[in-house]
């Protein structure tokens, strides 16, 4: 969920757990790092100190990190990493590198694997001390997918009053002066649409008149032009003029 404030510093709020995940990088902030984070990481967005403290309480933010959770569900607000799992204990890395260390420490006695199970996993932070940066196997997709549905379905629900078509009846006034001057609308009354759209369409390569395109617009063209010596001045100009 969002908080008006908490919003502007690209901060999103985990309902389930209270606390606070950077949209952009996808990683828990505590309280005491919210400032440096956005200094260090989106610096041109400006922290107001006051507003933000303001906001802790409203939403009764926690100012620590929970517990690495227990269930595979995902937490909304983190990233999800493609990860290697260990058959052995519950190491997670995202390399090969990390579980072949891994193995040679931890499980030594036992063969080095040649692969490892591929799995989705997820961590509060990237990098530092501790075991907050951790990483803990998560479903694939199965919580994220259902976010993303709810979502679109969330965004189609604002854009149906927006996309509404308003209907109202026709009358003089919704015509158009071009069309009051040259009557069109008059001249096509109870003609075919579909005809109409047709004969003023761009033919297709595979229309089998399309090779007399060319030599019907010169030929048109070309008495347009002959016809100019024999045409008045009068209509010349009014032919030249912004609205002929």
């Amino acid at each position: 969920i969002h908080q008006e404030y908490l919003r502007t510093l690209n901060l999103m709020i985990n309902k389930e757990l209270r606390i606070l995940c950077c949209e952009i990088c996808r990683v828990v902030i505590t309280p005491d790092a919210a400032k440096a984070h956005v200094k260090n990481e989106h610096s041109h967005v400006k922290f107001d100190a006051m507003k933000f403290i303001k906001a802790l309480k409203e939403e009764n933010i926690r100012s620590d990190l929970p517990n690495i959770p227990s269930s595979k569900s995902q937490i909304e607000g983190l990233a999800v990493h493609d990860a290697l799992a260990c058959s052995h204990c519950n190491k997670i890395s995202t390399g090969t590198k990390g579980m072949y260390n891994h193995h040679l420490e931890e499980h030594k006695e036992i063969a080095m694997p040649s692969e490892w199970r591929a799995c989705k996993a997820q961590q509060f932070r990237r990098g530092g001390p501790g075991i907050n940066q951790l990483l803990w196997e998560v479903e694939d997709g199965v919580k994220e997918g259902k976010q993303t549905e709810g979502l679109i379905k969330a965004i189609m629900k604002e854009m149906e009053t927006v996309l509404r078509v308003v209907e109202a009846p026709e009358d003089a006034r919704m015509v158009s002066p071009w069309l009051l001057t040259t009557g069109w609308h008059e001249h096509l009354s109870g003609r075919d649409t579909k005809d109409l759209m047709d004969l003023v369409a761009i033919p297709k390569r595979s229309d089998g008149l399309m090779p007399l395109l060319k030599e019907s617009v010169e030929s048109y063209y070309e008495g347009a032009l002959a016809l100019l010596s024999t045409t008045d001045e009068l209509t010349l100009q009014r032919l030249n003029s912004p609205d002929p």
